[in-house]
């Protein structure tokens, strides 16, 4: 149930999300991760994402989302949907700029310590 569980995404990388969408989820894309060639973590399935102000994309799992917004994400509500592949590959320049771990989920890392 949404609501029930403890946020794993650092508060610095939900501010800078709820800013980037204007505290309205359905201003994001979804971002399906169903293939990953990255250890799965705690927390690590599907992510919402915009970009920020400056360019920046920022990330937020959908379980958080659900926390924060106290209701469960309906993908076909925000503005597009994209698979993580897709994702990864539009930013790889900026990934690779920005990944600390090359084993760990780029998108959960974001979430975990943004940049």
């Amino acid at each position: 149930m949404p609501g029930t569980n403890k946020c794993i995404s650092n508060i610095r990388a939900i501010h800078a999300f709820l800013d980037a969408v204007d505290n309205n989820w359905r201003n994001a894309a979804y971002v399906e991760c169903k293939v990953c060639e990255h250890d799965k973590s705690n927390g690590c399935e599907n992510f919402l994402f915009a970009v920020n102000s400056s360019g920046t994309p920022v990330f937020l799992p959908e379980k958080d989302a659900e926390t924060i917004f106290g209701q469960i994400i309906d993908r076909s509500e925000c503005i597009i949907e994209i698979s993580n592949t897709r994702l990864l590959n539009l930013y790889r320049p900026w990934f690779h700029a920005h990944a600390r771990d090359a084993f760990s989920c780029p998108l959960l890392q974001q979430v975990l310590s943004p940049v």
